[in-house]
């Protein structure tokens, strides 16, 4: 019963794992698209609060022998540390 249910249906089935390849294929590129598209926005975010940053006050213009200069040398010092980039410039 099961064995006749089984041959007797492959038209069926066919169709069905067609229908199931085609959603997939259409679900796998628009799921990319959309986590490319946060990625994105959060690197935009990223990017701009470091602009944000360097350009504060706080910096004082990153100026030549002001502190700002320094704290703005240990802010990028850190994003390249968190990024797991090494430079021959850390100390110096």
């Amino acid at each position: 019963m099961i064995g006749s249910w089984i041959t007797g249906n492959w038209k069926y089935r066919t169709a069905a794992t067609s229908v199931l390849i085609a959603l997939g294929l259409l679900v796998v590129p628009c799921l990319s698209s959309a986590m490319a598209r946060a990625d994105d926005q959060a690197t935009e975010s990223r990017l701009a609060e470091a602009a944000k940053y360097l350009a504060s006050e706080e910096c004082e213009g990153r100026g030549i022998g002001t502190k700002g200069i320094k704290l703005a040398a240990e802010f990028i010092a850190r994003q390249f540390a968190a990024a797991g980039l090494k430079t021959d410039l850390a100390d110096g």
